[in-house]
């Protein structure tokens, strides 16, 4: 079944994306069997007509897409629907007359009524066109890819323009009529001619219309926004006012500034919106739009403070801004966008600094936070040059400085500067003589769980102190430490604890530690790990990476492990201690073994090791081991007896030589009179393969062993 649907669906790909002759296809929308779709047909000098029927059933629909060589289209009376796509050589299409859906005047289709615009040919040569006063919609790719076309008038009326309606034009200003309420995603997609526009105040729906837009400087916003609730990301309200998504969060990426105006009243409230990351937007009010070609009409700097709020600033020379004694709150996006101010000097009296209130102030150096602020949420943003915030001990909950990369945090020891600066791997400056002679490691309040370390720890060695139970998760990841030694309370290292602590070369492990979690280790430098016997479980990819690693350890106790040593390129012993009859069964069950019982899911996983790695395993269980990792490479799985010794078929007592001795101790073992024997060596001959050890050894194999002494 899953067969027949991937060839359907080929076949449907294949319809659609390429030209086949007069291949007809099921209507997509059809209600009646006996109406379909014309796909593509054979044309004469350029020339397409769409028959009334094929195949028996009319046609009601009509799909062209990639035609390079039609130039003219007839369409009969059948035809309800039409949807052609980037068949750029079309001049003109007629209708027929008694089409009872569509019409045609001068080469453009209109529906029947003549309220909407269908399709414009997009090889017409006109360099203007006049939609007709009737029409109320611009169609889904109506105009798209008219190349020659650079300059259109609407009518009053205008009210829809729909998705994609004027994507790859070459139209360089669209004078929007005031009539319009809703603009689709894509309508002006990839026009690079298109410099500026400005959306009437009537509009109320617009859906990311200018992805690659790439020549778009200059946005005017004419509505008034009277109710912010309804300016949403989320979606439009059908009773709401207005849906702005002007840019979507996968919408053009510009790589230079849009400027977008919007009325003074609603400055603040389109301020809040999210207009979208990949987008390097200004959003700035219609008075300065009125002085931005009078620079000698301006201050240096320009307030916009309502009720001791600062909403907005505007620089037009100078690198330094000073910020008025009234000022009592810098408001949510105020300094936004303002990338030539180096310094700025904010109030005593300042009591709160609200989100993205210095967002992308490209050149700030410095950023003194005055004693009396409370909170600091993502009020700092892509700062790439901002060097130094000073933070009081009044501030108690910091969030963001998201591209802020190069800055150093200052203020009091213990304080909330310095814990976000441990959480937020930022570099620390402590503004007291009582500074610690080491950065401030993070503890959950009752001290059971170690939260962040921090990167910049300058010691060798860090002992977690007794009491903690659990290294949470990120804990000491990129750590510059070279050692730490965990204590006996400890009972779980959490999901990439040490991830890519690089100079981490030991870990001294304490009995009591049950798991360790998913690339707790991986990305660091492990010379030696001596696990505990504790220890129950060992996460995915635990030990990634750890390139130094030679040899390790699992114990009995360890009940679960998936690939822990993938990218150890270094290791060449691993000793597995668990015997375990049932580890080849529990692996390949489709039942999830109890709690108690094992379950061992591969040692290297995908990143396999490049050259031989020994796995000694308890001698009793040494089969189903040797079956567990049969598809791993360059692992020989052996007997845990066999560690120390030369694996040579026949060699019983392990001197390194095959001689009438080892026949000697064979037989012996044979008839019950021997026991210490190598038994992996004494096993030569096998039922299945030769290369297969079953753990039998029988008369068969000393029936070998005295063949190999009698060749000469």
């Amino acid at each position: 079944m899953k067969k027949a649907k991937a060839i359907s669906f080929i076949l449907a790909a294949a319809l659609t994306m390429t030209s086949i002759p007069c291949i007809p296809v099921t209507a997509f929308s059809a209600a009646d069997e006996n109406e379909t779709t014309f796909v593509s047909g054979d044309c004469e000098d350029g020339e397409l007509v769409i028959p009334e029927t094929k195949d028996g059933a009319t046609v009601t629909e009509v799909y062209l897409e990639n035609e390079k060589d039609v130039k003219t289209i007839k369409i009969p009376v059948t035809v309800k629907k039409i949807t052609i796509i980037n068949c750029p050589n079309i001049t003109s299409y007629e209708v027929a007359e008694d089409n009872p859906y569509l019409c045609s005047v001068d080469g453009v289709i209109y529906d029947k009524d003549m309220k909407t615009v269908l399709r414009y040919p997009p090889a017409k040569e006109d360099t203007e066109f006049k939609v007709p006063d009737t029409v109320e919609t611009i169609g889904d790719w109506a105009f798209a890819y008219a190349k020659d076309l650079k300059k259109i008038d609407f009518p009053d009326g205008l009210v829809t323009i729909k998705e994609r309606a004027f994507s790859d034009t070459e139209i360089s200003s669209f004078n929007l009529p005031e009539s319009l309420i809703e603009i689709f995603s894509y309508a002006f997609a990839n026009n690079t001619s298109l410099t500026s526009i400005t959306l009437p105040a009537s509009l109320k729906r617009i859906i990311d219309p200018f992805r690659g837009c790439l020549s778009l400087r200059e946005v005017v916003v004419l509505h008034e926004h009277p109710d912010e609730d309804n300016l949403s990301a989320s979606g439009p309200d059908p009773d709401g006012d207005v849906y702005f998504q002007m840019f979507s969060q996968f919408g053009s990426i510009m790589s230079k500034d849009i400027s977008i105006y919007v009325p003074d009243n609603s400055y603040e409230r389109y301020l809040q919106y999210y207009w979208g990351q990949e987008c390097n937007l200004r959003l700035l009010s219609e008075y300065e739009k009125m002085h931005d070609d009078d620079p000698d009409a301006h201050e240096d700097v320009e307030f916009t403070i309502r009720d001791g709020v600062l909403a907005s600033v505007r620089m037009y020379r100078g690198t330094s801004v000073v910020v008025p004694d009234e000022v009592t709150t810098i408001g949510e996006g105020a300094f936004y966008h303002c990338t030539d101010m180096v310094s700025v000097t904010l109030p005593a009296g300042l009591k709160e600094i609200e989100s993205y209130a210095f967002s992308q102030c490209t050149s700030l150096e410095e950023l003194v936070v005055p004693d009396g602020v409370e909170r600091l949420y993502f009020s700092v943003k892509d700062c790439p040059n901002l060097k130094k915030v000073v933070i009081p001990e009044s501030v108690k909950e910091i969030w963001g400085f998201n591209g802020c990369e190069n800055v150093t945090i200052y203020g009091k020891s213990g304080s909330e500067a310095e814990v976000f600066s441990v959480k937020a791997n930022f570099p620390f400056v402590a503004l007291d003589d009582e500074a610690p002679s080491r950065p401030l490691v993070l503890f959950s309040d009752d001290g059971t769980e170690l939260e962040k370390f921090p990167s910049k720890y300058e010691g060798e060695t860090y002992t977690v102190p007794e009491g903690v139970k659990r290294i949470k998760r990120y804990a000491f990841a990129n750590c510059k430490i070279k050692k730490v030694i965990l204590p006996e309370s400890l009972e779980e290292i959490e999901d990439y604890a040490f991830s890519h602590a690089a100079s981490l070369e030991s870990v001294e492990f304490n009995e009591g530690l049950s798991v360790i979690g998913m690339s707790a280790f991986s990305g660091c430098d492990l010379r030696s790990v001596k696990l505990p016997e504790s220890l129950k479980k060992i996460e995915e990819y635990a030990f990634e990476d750890n390139t130094e690693l030679s040899e390790i350890t699992i114990p009995e106790g360890v009940l679960r492990f998936s690939a822990p040593f993938g990218g150890c390129t270094s290791l060449k012993e691993i000793t597995i201690k668990r015997a375990d009859k049932k580890v080849y069964e529990n692996h390949f069950s489709s039942l999830e073994p109890s709690a108690d019982e094992t379950r061992y899911s591969g040692l290297f996983g995908k990143n396999q090791p490049d050259s031989c790695c020994n796995v000694y395993v308890p001698d009793y269980v040494f089969p189903e081991y040797e079956g567990l990792f049969y598809s791993e490479h360059n692992l020989l799985v052996l007997p845990e007896s066999m560690k120390g010794h030369t694996i040579l078929d026949g060699d019983v007592n392990g001197d390194n030589e095959v001689t009438v001795a080892d026949a000697v101790m064979l037989q012996n073992y044979l008839l019950g009179k021997n026991k210490d024997i190598l038994w992996y060596n004494a096993n030569i001959i096998s039922e299945y393969s030769s290369y297969y050890k079953t753990g039998e050894v029988d008369v068969f194999d000393l029936i070998e062993l005295k063949k190999k002494l009698l060749k000469p």
